[in-house]
């Protein structure tokens, strides 16, 4: 049909992406994908999905940390689950031997636990890695799935990892309705984000696998996935130098483009608390897990998540630091 006033011809939504003329959409820099093997998909857990239903999986074991969605979100796939504990070094107690059509699920914590997992593919069979937190980790051998929207300022899209994995069948996601806290948080409106991420967060429990959104393949395309790599791993280092010591977890220095720099004390909520209120945001994974091992309440309750992402520098770790106590005095003050 021909708007005559106008002298734009509207085409069916199936031709959008041919329209020739009319208004612009968002002008983003075209590039390419990270992980042109790996099959786009709109979440991590849609990714999951997408693992065991190729795979034929009837059971997944999966870790006593782990966030509660997973569980649920298997559950709806029709697929049965059980939990084994993990140890303070972010690493399971005891691994059950696997029936032929059971899974062991792995985490990889705040993308701190490479070497671990490249143990696990040389020496566990039916292994999926969890890579929500892991962005940079490309399996060789295993299944996997991560998350971009958890190291990257886009709304959803994960990918997913694995020989014989297909997005064929799936319907195409879309992402222009999820913008929402994004928006909010560059204009200003930390408070009014913040609430509609929570928002958008509920109801996307309930979404099925598809394949990634157009919008959300511009968005990624267009992020300089290395120099965030980099620039993450640069600031962990900072961190790591200065908290090594007094930190319980004992991690990787040299981590790839982590997620957050996981530092484990005594009364953690406490400095939890005292970064907060100097608007240091430092997340709690996962406050609603029940049946937990020892391991796992700890972390839930003493482990402080300082932010170390690519949109801050050394100044910024520094700043951190300063109000963090060491051997009772305060970095920034008598250090």
């Amino acid at each position: 049909m021909l708007d005559q006033a106008n002298g734009i011809g509207w085409l069916w939504m199936a031709e959008i992406d041919r329209a020739i003329g009319g208004y612009f959409e968002l002008e983003l820099p075209h590039g390419k994908l990270p992980y042109p093997n790996a099959v786009p998909v709109n979440f991590g857990r849609g990714g999951l999905a997408l693992i065991v239903k190729t795979q034929k999986y009837r059971r997944v074991w999966i870790p006593d940390y782990i966030c509660p969605v997973v569980p649920r979100y298997l559950e709806r796939a029709g697929v049965e689950h059980s939990t084994y504990e993990i140890n303070l070094n972010l690493e399971p107690t005891t691994i059950p031997q696997l029936e032929h059509d059971e899974a062991f699920l792995y985490v990889n914590y705040f993308g701190v636990k490479d070497a671990y997992c490249r143990m696990l593919e040389q020496s566990q069979k039916n292994l999926i890695l969890d890579l929500t937190q892991a962005f940079y980790y490309e399996p060789t051998v295993a299944d996997g799935f991560n998350s971009a929207r958890k190291f990257f300022g886009v709304p959803d899209g994960a990918f997913v990892f694995g020989a014989g994995i297909s997005d064929e069948g799936l319907p195409r996601a879309i992402s222009h309705d999820q913008f929402a806290p994004l928006l909010m948080r560059a204009d200003g409106d930390l408070a009014g984000g913040y609430s509609a991420f929570h928002s958008l967060d509920d109801a996307r429990e309930n979404l099925d696998a598809a394949q990634m959104a157009t919008l959300t393949r511009l968005l990624i395309s267009s992020v300089d996935v290395d120099s965030a790599r980099i620039r993450r791993s640069t600031n962990f280092e900072k961190l790591a130098t200065e908290l090594v010591s007094t930190n319980e977890l004992k991690l990787e220095q040299d981590a790839v483009g982590p997620l957050v720099y996981p530092y484990l004390v005594q009364n953690g909520e406490q400095l939890k608390k005292r970064l907060i209120e100097k608007n240091i945001f430092c997340p709690t994974y996962w406050p609603k897990i029940q049946g937990a091992g020892y391991a796992a309440g700890r972390l839930v309750n003493d482990l402080v998540c300082m932010p170390c992402d690519q949109r801050y520098d050394v100044e910024d770790m520094k700043y951190i630091l300063s109000f963090v106590e060491k051997k009772g005095d305060l970095y920034g003050t008598n250090s």
